[in-house]
């Protein structure tokens, strides 16, 4: 028996292989963002302390993202059938609600965790980890755009646009490369998390700009 979609239509395991390689690169590059930085760190500074820290503030940071995946999971899937209905406008009606539903999760407990970043870290960590709580600031907000960025760019996908997804994972992570080096031996800690929030919200916004038009 001939598999279909949903949409009706004959189900194409070369379209299926089209779409999936550059995903899965794309999550490799997306990866490398969040987590490369310590690596950096620890190649220019040399200083395996600063290095402790940025993974402990990194580590906390990480809770808006993971509470956020959920949402462009299901999105992807929404929308795509959306459009293979030629359904447009409830396309457009899934990608509103659902920035708009991210802004109201994500900015008040950006906020929250971020005023109280010495205290998180205390709670989780000893005393001495409260040096990484600027870091943990600037984490935390990076982690907000990078949620964003990652809603964003599973609508770009659900499209039938996989390989922008790739190409940006990418590009953005040369950003981040360059930052790093221009900032680390500068500002040690501060510049690699500074490196984080600088290419996290130069990907919403282009992100954002893509999916507007």
């Amino acid at each position: 028996t001939q598999r279909v979609t949903s949409a009706g239509k004959p189900f194409s395991y070369h379209q299926f292989v089209q779409l999936a390689w550059p995903l899965s690169l794309a999550a490799l590059g997306f990866a490398l963002i969040r987590n490369v930085n310590v690596l950096f760190l620890k190649g220019m500074v040399q200083d395996n302390t600063a290095a402790g820290l940025y993974t402990a503030a990194a580590t906390l940071s990480n809770m808006p993202y993971m509470l956020f995946t959920v949402v462009p999971v299901a999105l992807f899937p929404a929308i795509s059938q959306a459009l293979a209905k030629q359904q447009k406008e409830l396309a457009r009606k899934y990608v509103r609600q659902a920035f708009r539903y991210a802004l109201l999760l994500l900015l008040p407990l950006s906020a929250m965790l971020a005023a109280s970043s010495a205290g998180l870290l205390s709670l989780f960590y000893p005393a001495e980890y409260r040096a990484a709580a600027s870091a943990l600031r600037l984490l935390v907000w990076s982690g907000t755009f990078l949620s964003l960025l990652t809603l964003l760019i599973s609508v770009i996908s659900a499209t039938g646009r996989p390989k922008i997804e790739m190409g940006m994972a990418y590009w953005f992570f040369g950003v981040m490369s360059i930052l790093n080096f221009v900032l680390i031996p500068h500002y040690g800690l501060l510049g690699a998390a500074w490196s984080s929030l600088i290419t996290a919200f130069v990907g919403c916004m282009i992100a954002f700009t893509f999916v507007a038009r």
